[in-house]
């Protein structure tokens, strides 16, 4: 069975000069949890695990062949940088 761990940033830099520690942490959170949920979209049957470190942005992918860990890591950090604004927009209007 696949395993995703997505793993978000909680340094308030990485989200720009409007964040403090608080909306940074939201932020990942929140991010975390969209990219999760993209993620159950695309492989319902994978377990997913989504967490925040300060200076990590990780999508590590276990329980399947290198080529397809490659593959879905990359789709994720493409949605993960597709989704960024809306997650720091959450996270300042929350």
């Amino acid at each position: 069975m696949m395993q995703i761990t997505i793993t978000t940033d909680l340094n308030p830099e990485a989200w720009g000069s409007e964040c403090d520690e608080a909306t940074a942490q939201k932020a990942a959170e929140i991010h975390a949890a969209m990219l999760g949920e993209y993620a159950k979209e695309l492989w319902p049957d994978a377990e997913i695990e989504e967490c925040a470190q300060r200076n990590h942005v990780v999508m590590e992918v276990t329980g399947v062949g290198d080529e397809i860990a490659r593959s879905v890591a990359r789709r994720l950090h493409h949605e993960a940088e597709a989704t960024w604004d809306a997650a720091l927009e959450g996270a300042l209007t929350a």
